[in-house]
C-alpha cells in the first residue's frame, strides 16, 4: 500500500470535532473515518478521488454502524473536506509520497530540540487520548518502518501509554482496532 503524508494540523481540524459531533461519534473515530477515506485516495493512481468509496466500505473499514458511516461522509462534504468524489487540497497535502529517502538523520541534539518544538506545537498534549498527564513521546505518525519520514508533520506528541500501543501501525489502523 502506498501512504499519504498526514499534516499534523488535522487532528486538530475543528472541522472533524463538528463532524463526529453532528454524527454522534467520538472524534477519533471521525479521526480514523477521515484517515480510511485518505487511505482510499490513495488506491486510486494518487488523484484523490474518493467518489467510488461506499458508506458499507467505510462503515466495515472503520467499524461502525452504517448510518453512522454516512453521517460522517456526509459531514465530509458539508464541511468541505471533500468535493465532487475528490479530497479537497489533495495535491497541498496529501500528495506527497513518502519514501525511506525522505528519513532525517539527524544528531541526538538536533533531536532534542525537534522534540522541544513538537511538545511546544502539540501543547504537551497526546495526540491520540488528548492526556496532558506524561510521560510523552514523539511518535511518527506514519511509521518509519511504513515509509513515514522524520520532518515535523509526521511527528506528534503520544502519551508513553498510546505510543507503546500504537507500535508500528497508522492510527487509523490502531484506532480501528482499538476504538
Amino acid at each position: 500500500m502506498d501512504w499519504f503524508r498526514c499534516p499534523v494540523g488535522l487532528t486538530r481540524d475543528v472541522r472533524l470535532w463538528i463532524v463526529a459531533k453532528r454524527a454522534g461519534v467520538h472524534r477519533g473515530c471521525a479521526f480514523a473515518a477521515w484517515i480510511a477515506v485518505l487511505e482510499h485516495a490513495c488506491q486510486r493512481d494518487h488523484d484523490g478521488y474518493v467518489g467510488d468509496l461506499s458508506t458499507a466500505r467505510l462503515a466495515e473499514a472503520v467499524d461502525i454502524p452504517i448510518d453512522k458511516a454516512e453521517q460522517l461522509l456526509r459531514g465530509f462534504y458539508e464541511k468541505g473536506l471533500l468535493r465532487n468524489g475528490y479530497v479537497r487540497e489533495w495535491e497541498e497535502k496529501y500528495k506527497k509520497p513518502v519514501s525511506w529517502d525522505d528519513r532525517l538523520d539527524l544528531p541526538k541534539h538536533t533531536w532534542r530540540k525537534i522534540r522541544q518544538d513538537i511538545l511546544l506545537r502539540d501543547g504537551r498534549r497526546c495526540r491520540y487520548c488528548w492526556s496532558n498527564v506524561g510521560p510523552f513521546e514523539i511518535d511518527h505518525v506514519i511509521p518509519v518502518s511504513r515509509g513515514g519520514g522524520s520532518e515535523p508533520d509526521n511527528l506528534v506528541v503520544a502519551c508513553r501509554l498510546c505510543n507503546r500501543r500504537k507500535k508500528d501501525r497508522t492510527p487509523y489502523e490502531w484506532l480501528a482496532n482499538n476504538g
